[in-house]
């Protein structure tokens, strides 16, 4: 594909499942695919984001590289 859209597809599945979704992912990433990954996986999400759009009460609230969205996320969520 040229873009792939996955939403929260690793909250499910045993770790093996897991392993080969993010091996899958990695593969098509290095390949040059588009990809839009919706996760609350925060440690996924620095893995395998480059820029990371936060949403917040269904709105977007800000477009930033990985680190300072994910702080911006961890302080509206706590």
């Amino acid at each position: 594909p040229e873009i792939l859209l996955i939403d929260e597809i690793l909250a499910v599945g045993d770790v093996q499942f897991q392993k080969k979704c993010l091996d899958r992912i990695r593969q098509l990433r290095e390949s040059g695919v588009a990809i839009v990954f919706v996760s609350h996986a925060l440690a996924q999400v620095k893995e395998m984001c480059d820029k990371v759009y936060v949403l917040h009460h269904g709105k977007g609230n800000l477009y930033a590289n990985v680190e300072e969205a994910i702080q911006d996320y961890e302080k509206k969520v706590t």
